[in-house]
């Protein structure tokens, strides 16, 4: 379902022409593969009987009411998000941290990072044509949640999302427009001939610490700083007719936020480092660990003056910007069911610089804007891609994109490309002597810690050091241990 949103009084209509096509390869069925899905979300916001929810200020928390089927051995969530609205650029607003937190019964069973996805017509038109910036055309790559643990809840799940930050948006900004439409699915690894007889959850931790915003004025504007950690932990015992199930699932992550801003500069840097750590044991065997960092930092120096009356929407600026920004996506992706092993690794990064100045016309109430008239108009963007892809049985492949494309009119508004370069590679399957590393890397981040209440942990130092934790505590500690396997 594709809701046509528009704005009838500047004449912005829209019809969708999409064509489908599905190819159909012959193979092998891959093994573990899920055999029931559960929409989430439906009818969260319009009544058209699909998973789509929009949360605000004033809305800023959804339920779902799931009944699992008995002999569910496995459940994943998979959560697609994007904000809009005034948080279609959340990462430059203040306060300007957010996380998708997901509560499976009342706990907190997983914190997703959303990706700061830049629209086709966002902060510089130009910019994106011809190229996009990452996932801009997609529902970005959804965040997987294991959510097996919470199997020893029973087969009744309430499954509720919250955005952090909405509240405190609502306090400085004075605006409830800050809207985030988050849609996703359960997916369930199900046997009905071996139910589930009795659970119990041996573990149940949670914490999540936000700093929430700290200003300070300087002599070239406002300061804005803003960071935060959290670390879950769950763990159950399953006993099925059959046999049993050990869940343990350690979900991590840390965040930070900076700005600098006055009436006509603004800069903004964030990053968000994530890592979930999912192992299940007995009846099956499966391991996923999912691990990245999205870093995006922005700089915008813009001058606006008022043509028409402010007070009546639609109305017209003269306006000139230029500046520049830097993002990316790096993720590391393993999993493996019964021996069937799936390796992925992404490194995606992006820059565009350039301007523009013109006549806009703003059409509602948060500033979204369309150009009128064009008067100067450069930019150039590139984007890199490495990504690597190997499953058991089957050749993997290796991809490389560079692509370059520029701006330098203000007629041909189309843009065009300086470079394109697109490599393969084919690399070989995966085998289980192949996966011997990632086991190692699995058992070394599964090891955690507790410390004292009073001493703060960040589980990941960032790069460089914001002056906000420069008297934090931080411990670096290394286990020997022997591990006797048997199977």
């Amino acid at each position: 379902m594709l809701v046509n949103f528009y704005d009838a009084k500047v004449n912005i209509t829209g019809v969708y022409l999409v064509n489908i096509t599905l190819s159909l390869y012959p193979g092998n069925e891959p093994s573990g593969l899920p055999n029931v899905f559960i929409p989430l979300f439906v009818n969260g916001s319009f009544d058209y009987n699909y998973s789509y929810v929009i949360l605000n200020p004033q809305v800023d928390s959804f339920t779902s009411h799931v009944n699992l089927p008995n002999g569910t051995y496995r459940v994943l969530a998979q959560i697609f998000e994007e904000g809009g609205g005034l948080d279609e650029f959340w990462y430059a607003n203040e306060p300007a941290t957010r996380d998708i937190l997901l509560y499976y019964n009342g706990l907190l069973a997983s914190v997703i990072p959303p990706y700061e996805t830049v629209y086709t017509g966002g902060i510089d038109l130009f910019w994106w044509k011809p190229m996009p910036s990452i996932n801009t055309l997609v529902f970005h790559t959804p965040y997987q949640a294991d959510l097996t643990p919470f199997l020893a809840l029973g087969d009744r799940a309430n499954l509720t999302v919250s955005v952090s930050n909405l509240n405190t948006a609502l306090q400085i900004n004075h605006s409830p427009s800050f809207d985030w439409d988050l849609s996703g699915f359960l997916m369930l690894w199900v046997n009905k001939s071996d139910p589930l007889l009795s659970g119990n959850l041996t573990m149940a931790y949670s914490r999540f610490l936000d700093s929430s915003p700290i200003f300070e004025a300087g002599f070239s504007g406002v300061h804005y700083q803003e960071g935060g950690s959290y670390l879950l932990k769950y763990s159950s015992t399953l006993q099925y007719q059959n046999g049993e199930v050990t869940s343990t699932v350690v979900q991590e992550g840390n965040f930070y936020s900076s700005q600098s801003f006055n009436n006509i500069y603004e800069f903004a840097y964030l990053d968000e480092k994530f890592n979930e750590l999912a192992i299940e044991s007995g009846l099956y065997s499966s391991y996923l660990d999912l691990s990245g960092n999205f870093p995006v930092t922005l700089q915008i120096s813009s001058f606006s003056s008022p043509i028409t009356p402010t007070d009546v929407i639609p109305y017209n600026l003269s306006y000139s910007q230029n500046g520049s920004i830097n993002l990316g996506v790096r993720y590391t992706y393993v999993s493996s069911f019964n021996g069937h092993i799936l390796n992925q690794s992404l490194n995606e990064t992006l820059t565009s610089v350039g301007g523009f100045s013109g006549i806009i016309e703003v059409i509602n109430s948060y500033g979204g804007a369309v150009l009128v008239k064009l008067t100067s108009n450069n930019a150039l963007t590139q984007k890199q891609l490495n990504f690597s892809y190997q499953t058991s049985g089957q050749q993997g492949f290796e991809e490389r994109f560079l692509a370059t494309s520029g701006q330098n009119s203000s007629v041909n508004l189309t843009g065009y490309y300086l470079k394109i370069e697109r490599i393969f590679t084919v690399l070989p399957p995966l085998t289980s002597s192949a996966s011997t590393g990632t086991h190692q890397l699995v058992y070394r981040q599964g090891t955690q810690v507790e410390f004292p209440h009073h001493l703060r942990y960040l589980p990941q130092r960032p790069h460089s050091s914001p002056s906000w934790i420069d008297n934090s505590f931080y411990f670096f500690l290394q286990f020997e241990c022997t591990l006797s396997l048997t199977r």
